[in-house]
């Protein structure tokens, strides 16, 4: 991930190598180690940036020089985060079995000062959350990607995420097998999509899912 405001800062999380951060012209730098995965700069401020691991999320307010606890979840891993692009006091990030919304209370001054709201998805109870989209130009709309037991995937939707949270409501808008496509691995592995979704910049109920494939030369896109 890149900053919006200063491209050349840049931030990563890969699988065994933890996630690490490079601001301009300096070196990179270990932020944790293990597995890393959802990273993202604050669309505002270039300073503050946010990166997750296996089972907690960790946020900085000093170019990456030291970083703060901000919450934990269950076990599992969350690839992707995002700010709500009206309000971006606000960030959406995996939960346990639902959608994280933190609301910073005190930017750019303050991390720990915020409000935390998980947003189970009620109607599928044993899914996880591992991805979620905040729509470009309307504050209610968010896409999140759930899975089951790794084999079974699914897209939902809802556009009333500013309500109280038990009235807000998820709908599916795409189901999907996890070995969609199959090879054998040296080690025997399957290999599992690593789907992702664009949404349209003027219709916020418009989007695309994009399937990618280990072993497979071609991503395959679909209109939702």
């Amino acid at each position: 991930a890149s900053s919006e405001s200063k491209p050349a800062n840049l931030l990563y999380g890969a699988q065994d190598t933890g996630c690490n951060i490079k601001i301009g012209t300096n070196n990179w730098k270990e932020v944790n180690l293990g597995d890393g995965y959802a990273v993202k700069f604050h669309p505002s401020y270039p300073n503050i940036s946010f990166v997750s691991s296996q089972n907690y999320f960790r946020g900085s307010l000093d170019n990456g020089n030291t970083f703060d606890y901000l919450y934990d979840f269950d076990q599992g891993h969350g690839y992707h985060m995002d700010f709500n692009h009206q309000n971006d006091n606000i960030l959406y990030s995996k939960g346990n079995y639902g959608v994280q919304e933190v609301k910073f209370n005190n930017l750019p001054y303050s991390l720990t000062d915020k409000t935390i709201r998980n947003l189970s998805i009620n109607q599928y109870p044993d899914y996880q959350c591992y991805n979620v989209w905040s729509a470009p130009n309307d504050e209610n709309v968010v896409y999140a990607h759930l899975i089951h037991n790794v084999n079974d995937h699914l897209f939902v939707r809802t556009t009333n995420v500013n309500d109280d949270e038990e009235d807000i409501i998820w709908e599916n808008l795409y189901s999907m097998g996890g070995w969609d496509n199959i090879y054998i691995a040296e080690d025997d592995r399957k290999d599992l999509e690593f789907p992702r979704i664009a949404i349209d910049d003027e219709d916020p109920l418009k989007c695309w899912l994009i399937k990618s494939l280990w072993g497979d030369d071609d991503d395959k896109i679909f209109l939702l």
